[in-house]
């Protein structure tokens, strides 16, 4: 049996050009034989055993690990392709181009990728504020540039393109909106420009917002209503105008040079590693270190909350799926008021709230709410994590 793998393994370095071989070994045996065979690739053996590991680096290609063992053979693969991608920076899997990786969602979606496929990141950041390099394992490829900058000779080959580079923070783009035009707009029509470069490209998958439908207590809908895919676009801000132009040209370079996308509008996410300002750590802050919450207007604005990871796994499901050329909301239908949320926090930390009401921001949009069922019907269930319960894990 392992004479016959070690054949197997043999043959296929030879016909597909593999550069590396795992082989994990309770015995020594599989890796001395595929070692007889002298392949034209690394043999790294996982073996549970110090004393085993020293014997096989004795043997011709061979480097030996002490691995731990397993539980089963899903966790040994899992396990094997994080070590060869961290470790000898192999990829087997498709490459995909991610811009404004860097940021909160995005480096959540890289670190995704990473723990759980074979796919390479190749990730494009200029890396503002609100980019943190600890997000990110050290093993991605990572390029420092302004998408608006970027090459289509640069990239080389590629198989995808997720654009989650934006400028995002409302309150700056009231202050200077020429940012966000140029982020968000510019931006992404030159990464589209630089996407029909590539005849292999499988598809462009743009990430917004659903902020672009506006404010869902506006008399534009009916009472209660929540945003489909296709509800026309109310954006209230220009970093939502922004957005929802740039929605409009990643389907303009649809319809007129056949270029293939998804589009994805999320709700709030939240989650680890997210950037000091945003609502949810600042509140957490404010109210450990016992000074006034700042909370804007009457604090009863609507929100949908959604952990990064799963959104991060929604969107790798709907990249890799066979659906193109369409709009996917992507929310958790977990609503609550601002109020709601400091309550909440609040009650968790075991600790009094002081308040501090402050001017409503100009603009601001009393409700958003996102009908998710499209994506939950053909793919399933978005939500594995609740907000309550993650903030009690994080912050206890």
């Amino acid at each position: 049996m392992e004479s016959s793998i070690a054949v197997s393994v043999a043959y296929t370095v030879v016909q597909s050009q593999v550069d590396l071989i795992i082989a994990p070994t309770v015995s020594g045996n599989t890796a001395k034989l595929i070692s007889k065979f002298r392949p034209d690739a690394k043999i790294v053996a996982l073996t549970p055993s110090d004393r085993l590991a020293r014997s096989l680096a004795l043997h011709s290609g061979v480097e030996a690990i002490n691995f731990e063992l397993c539980k089963d053979t899903e966790e040994l693969i899992r396990r094997s392709v994080i070590l060869a991608k961290e470790e000898y920076n192999c990829r087997v899997g498709q490459r995909i181009i991610v811009t404004g990786g860097l940021g909160f969602i995005g480096s959540h979606f890289i670190n995704y990728v990473n723990e759980n496929t074979n796919d390479e990141i190749v990730l494009i950041d200029k890396m503002t504020y609100a980019a943190n390099p600890n997000n990110i394992h050290k093993s991605v490829k990572f390029i420092q540039k302004d998408i608006c900058d970027v090459t289509a000779e640069e990239l080389g080959e590629y198989d995808y393109i997720v654009n989650f580079a934006a400028e995002s923070h409302v309150d700056n783009s009231i202050k200077d909106g020429l940012p966000f035009v140029k982020s968000n707009v510019q931006g992404t029509f030159n990464m589209l420009e630089v996407a029909r470069k590539n005849d292999k490209l499988k598809k462009f998958l743009h990430i917004s917002t659903d902020e672009v439908y506006g404010d869902m207590d506006d008399f534009t809908w009916s009472p209660n209503h929540v945003a489909q895919e296709g509800d026309g676009l109310h954006p209230s801000s220009y970093y939502s105008s922004t957005k929802a132009a740039a929605d409009l040209l990643v389907i303009s370079a649809n319809r007129t040079f056949g270029l293939p996308y998804l589009i994805t509008r999320t709700c709030n996410n939240y989650g680890e590693n997210q950037h000091h300002e945003k609502f949810i750590p600042k509140i957490i802050q404010s109210i450990k270190n016992d000074v006034e919450v700042p909370v804007y207007g009457d604090g009863k604005q609507v929100r949908e909350w959604i952990h990064a990871d799963d959104n991060s796994r929604a969107i790798y499901t709907l990249l890799k799926s066979d659906q193109f050329n369409q709009i996917y909301n992507i929310g958790s239908e977990e609503t609550y008021t601002n109020n709601q949320v400091v309550s909440m926090i609040s009650e968790i930390l075991g600790k009094e709230v002081k308040y501090k009401y402050v001017e409503d921001r100009l603009g601001h949009d009393r409700r958003y709410s996102l009908n998710s069922s499209k994506y939950r019907i053909e793919f399933g269930e978005i939500q594995t994590i609740k907000l309550k319960e993650w903030l009690e894990k994080i912050i206890k």
